[in-house]
């Protein structure tokens, strides 16, 4: 371990986790600031507000990059549509398509490819 504020997962302190939400927070901030500015004797719930932010930002980690990447390889790796799924595709008797998560088309059925 190279960096003494960052180690591996486990060993993140709160204030480690800070810096992954950096940008929710400034935005928070500014909202805050806009709201403070806009009703001043509502000042207190604005800092309220961005203090339950933080704190919401401490409590709970982010996922970091490495487990997005791998929790999408992994649902990738399957193929998919399997047969019971194109079976029942072509059972229909109007254009039907098929999309993954992600809006990509995986099956197109024969009226599909008339229409």
């Amino acid at each position: 371990m190279t960096d003494g504020n960052v180690g591996y997962e486990g060993e993140r302190t709160p204030l480690n986790r800070l810096y992954p939400a950096r940008w929710i927070l400034f935005a928070g901030g500014l909202l805050c600031l806009v709201f403070a500015w806009l009703e001043p004797h509502r000042t207190t719930y604005a800092l309220a507000g961005f203090v339950a932010l933080v704190g919401v930002a401490i409590l709970f980690p982010r996922r970091t990059l490495q487990a997005r990447i791998r929790g999408n390889m992994a649902s990738r790796s399957t193929t998919w549509p399997d047969t019971s799924i194109k079976a029942t595709t072509e059972a229909l008797g109007f254009p039907a398509y098929v999309l993954d998560a992600d809006a990509v088309l995986r099956y197109a059925n024969a009226q599909a490819e008339i229409a």
